[in-house]
């Protein structure tokens, strides 16, 4: 940008960008002083729970008779008993606060699928085969090209020779 600033008043700002390949845009955007970014706090809500209200609803959460269960089960299973602590959505955040925001169920996980995998350490030990349809010599007829390949040796199957030798 300081050859820019040389060139210009000699040429132009237009012809100088343009020899030297800069973008105008960039030139001037290099000129202006960055504007200084004031990140401000996000306010507490109004209707925020209080720490003891949170301390609450933790020891819900937690509990016997709802550590198993989902947010939603939870709600209703207080306002059954008469009790209200917070809402579903709440009880989600405070899960998240605390990352268990997830299946609460003792569930199993599932072991993930690893295709099997076959090694032939010498000849006639693991064996592959392909079909292969080819075209005949009219509409609608097909043939068959069945091929058994050693898997060792790449080298095709003998039929029932290939036992014996």
């Amino acid at each position: 940008m300081e050859h820019v600033t040389l060139l210009r008043k000699h040429v132009g700002v237009k012809l100088a960008c343009t020899e030297l390949q800069v973008a105008r845009s960039s030139y001037y955007a290099c000129l202006r002083p960055p504007t200084p970014t004031v990140i401000r706090p996000r306010p507490r809500p109004a209707r925020a729970l209080s720490a003891e209200e949170q301390n609450e609803a933790l020891a819900v959460l937690t509990s016997e008779a709802f550590v198993d269960k989902a947010p939603a089960s939870i709600v209703a299973g207080l306002l059954d008993q008469g009790r209200y602590v917070c809402s579903t959505r709440t009880f989600y955040r405070l899960l998240a606060m605390m990352t268990t925001a997830r299946d609460r169920r003792n569930t199993k996980r599932a072991t993930p699928y690893r295709k099997p995998e076959l090694m032939a350490t010498k000849p006639r030990q693991v064996w592959t085969w392909d079909i292969t349809k080819l075209k005949g010599p009219r509409k609608g007829v097909v043939y068959n090209l069945y091929v058994v390949l050693d898997m060792f040796s790449r080298r095709p199957g003998r039929g029932v020779d290939a036992r014996r030798a």
